[in-house]
């Protein structure tokens, strides 16, 4: 039986008690009792001729036959019936008042009946009646050595099946053998009567009558998994028995089948009362599912053993689903090595404690944030694992990071306010001055420009904070039809639109509007500089395979500016604020939208947005 547990096992020490059961020597011990010292030496010179180890004890009477009886354990005595003091049959008399299964061979060379009557009468085990001429020593050798070889392996037996009964009587497990079809009971030990509260000769009578102490709930599983053993496979499962306990008690049940020639003969196993382990186990499932965090048991290599049903309302999986899955591949990639890290340290920590915080994808392949606390209870009989208790953060996380977003935005806003609008403050002053002073009115001429740039800047900063906010409500939008009418609001002089995309999209009108009219003013503010041809400037809205774009033909961006005219405060136009472009990249970002500055098919610039979802 490989790999079954055998609880007897545990009462032996490894020097193997099993082996101690047996004689320590390993030849046969003979008890030869003659007066004549020819017959003695006859007898012993013949059980020496024998290939089998054979040690020959001598006696040279009855009474010293008995005293060699106290002093050494034999397996068989052959004796002349003739002896000094008392005859063989007196001598086999009082052997039988000693040990009734001892083997006995008597040696006569006489046909006397009356002998042969009475060393029958007494027990004999074999009379050897020898003729007087010619004694055939190497028969009463053989003989002799057969009756003792048989003894010793029925005393070891006997023995070892002693030892075995009182281990077995003595054990808390049941201890059970059935025939290959459970038709007939070959054993069961006492502890059968307190687990399933039935009595032992019951099951004697009927084989099955166990059934009756399972619960009624359980046993038409146990009937499938005795069919399985029956097959040849092995068997386990937890049952709730005991009948007049109102089936209270738990058993753990384990069965092997024995093959011998590709049948199975017999079926071998145990039962052990858990019903202290399925108590606390109870008890745990009942305190986790009745609290709303998120409560787990991992085995020591990482695996769900139980996950509470709060996994499902939070997480969406079927806490069942989660039995034997690896929990750390729903771990972000990010957090995952670290985690496995402080797991394996607590593994190694009886009873310690570990917090932390990760990603943990839930059912529909989202990432939340989870705050969990574990704790080592391996040695608990009733949880055998590492504890784990989460609670659900993404929440607390994402506020977070928006507050960091929002702090990192008013950092750059002060600093566009104090940097950006100095230069034009300095310059209006500067020429309020010289209105005091001289009464110039060209001077009044770049105080207002400078007041309009002031303005044109709180403008942007403004639009900047708004974009930045997180998308609420989103509709299908035409593409064509904000577009156009972000147009119709932007100066564009001569410069020609041109709308390739009739489709619709998923977004917040009002800020897809807005980045029409920034990627419009970049066109009208960069796009024209420098050309040449005198031709009016084409922008051109099209469709993509995940999203739009808008592209013209002016004079393009260089491939070393690209990235980072995105950024705040970024312009190569005088008259810019460096923040149209972030305003963009605020509107994608808020959307889940890619973006990217590319050249566009005619030379110029090409801002492409990805990832965008339509209706």
């Amino acid at each position: 039986m490989a790999d079954i547990y055998n609880p007897i096992d545990d009462q032996f020490s490894s020097t193997s008690d099993l082996d101690r059961m047996s004689d320590s020597e390993e030849s046969v011990r003979v008890l030869h009792v003659s007066g004549e010292p020819n017959q003695r030496q006859a007898v012993a010179t013949a059980l020496g001729r024998r290939p089998e180890s054979v040690e020959s004890v001598p006696a040279t009477s009855g009474s010293e036959a008995l005293d060699r009886l106290d002093d050494n354990a034999v397996d068989c005595v052959v004796s002349a019936y003739d002896l000094p003091g008392m005859d063989g049959i007196a001598l086999l008399e009082a052997i039988r008042e000693i040990d009734d299964r001892l083997p006995f061979a008597l040696l006569t060379t006489d046909g006397n009946e009356r002998i042969a009557s009475e060393a029958v009468s007494a027990g004999v085990t074999e009379y050897l009646r020898l003729s007087s001429e010619s004694v055939n020593y190497d028969l009463v050798a053989r003989t002799v050595l057969e009756l003792g070889t048989e003894h010793r392996e029925a005393t070891a037996v006997t023995r070892t099946t002693a030892r075995l009964q009182e281990i077995a009587d003595h054990v808390t497990d049941v201890l059970w053998v059935f025939t290959h079809d459970w038709s007939e009971v070959r054993y069961v030990n006492s502890a059968y009567e307190d687990l399933f509260g039935r009595p032992i000769e019951d099951l004697y009578d009927d084989s099955r009558d166990f059934l009756e102490s399972v619960h009624p709930a359980d046993r038409e599983a146990a009937t499938r998994e005795m069919e399985r053993v029956s097959n040849g496979a092995s068997g386990e499962m937890e049952l709730r028995v005991n009948a007049a306990e109102e089936f209270r008690r738990w058993a753990w049940v384990r069965a092997e089948p024995i093959v011998d020639d590709g049948e199975v003969v017999q079926i071998v196993g145990f039962s052990r009362d858990v019903t202290e382990r399925k108590r606390t186990e109870n008890r745990f499932k009942a305190l986790t599912e009745q609290t709303p965090a998120l409560t787990a048991v991992l085995g020591p290599d990482g695996t769900f053993t139980y996950a509470s049903p709060s996994h499902e309302e939070f997480l969406g999986y079927d806490p069942d689903e989660l039995l034997g899955a690896i929990a750390f591949e729903h771990i972000h990639p990010d957090d995952r090595s670290e985690l496995i890290e402080s797991f394996s340290a607590l593994v190694e920590r009886p009873d310690a404690v570990q917090t932390a915080e990760f990603r943990f994808a839930n059912a529909d392949g989202d990432w939340r944030w989870l705050d969990a606390r574990g704790r080592n209870r391996i040695d608990d009989a009733g949880v055998e694992g590492i504890v784990i208790s989460s609670r659900d953060v993404t929440r607390r996380k994402r506020q977070q990071r928006e507050l960091e977003r929002q702090r990192d935005r008013l950092d750059r806003f002060a600093s566009l306010v104090t940097h950006d609008l100095r230069n034009p403050l300095a310059v209006a002053s500067g020429h309020l001055e010289l209105v005091r002073e001289t009464g110039a009115e060209d001077s009044l001429d770049r105080i207002g420009e400078s007041l309009d740039r002031m303005e044109r800047i709180i403008d942007d900063v403004l639009e900047l904070a708004r974009q930045g906010e997180p998308i609420g409500d989103t509709a299908a939008v035409s593409v064509e039809s904000v577009a156009r009418s972000a147009w119709s609001t932007v100066a564009t002089d001569d410069a020609v639109l041109v709308v390739d995309a009739d489709t619709t999209l998923q977004a917040d009108p009002d800020r897809l509007r807005t980045c029409f009219e920034n990627c419009f003013r970049n066109s009208m503010e960069h796009g024209s500089t420098g050309r040449t041809d005198g031709g009016p400037l084409t922008v051109t809205v099209g469709r993509t395979d995940d999203g739009f774009f808008v592209a013209d033909d002016g004079t393009g961006i260089p491939d070393d500016e690209r990235e980072a005219i995105l950024e705040w405060g970024t312009t190569t136009s005088e008259a810019g604020t460096g923040l149209g472009l972030s305003i963009i990249q605020q509107i994608a970002d808020a959307h889940g939208w890619t973006l990217s500055v590319t050249e566009s098919d005619a030379g110029g610039a090409r801002f492409e947005f990805g990832d965008v979802r339509r209706p």
